[in-house]
């Protein structure tokens, strides 16, 4: 499916040694609008993390808002998209351990 979605993709990649970054990959058209250039690096991004052996590991769904993430996380183990999501769910349960 995500192969199917990519090849409908009509993308340029370069590569950007500008703003005082490091070398790094560009993916996108330069004739496309806003949304075209976020849904290509989106995909190109998700294919990424796919093509690594460990990247579908990496992949969670948050424990508060089912938002999905990537696990950056050393030990792979991250249950929360955000802090604040990780903050929301531990006050509603201390709330409820201390009512």
């Amino acid at each position: 499916m995500l192969n199917d979605v990519l090849a409908s993709v009509d993308v340029r990649v370069t590569v950007s040694i500008s703003d005082d970054f490091a070398p790094h990959l560009h993916y996108d058209d330069a004739t496309s609008g806003i949304a075209e250039r976020l849904r290509t690096n989106c995909l190109v991004a998700l294919a990424t993390v796919l093509a690594d052996p460990s990247g579908a590991l990496r992949l969670g769904v948050c424990d508060s808002c089912d938002r999905v993430f990537v696990d950056f996380s050393r030990s792979a183990r991250q249950r929360f998209c955000s802090r604040r999501c990780a903050t929301r769910t531990h006050v509603r349960q201390h709330r409820r351990r201390v009512s």
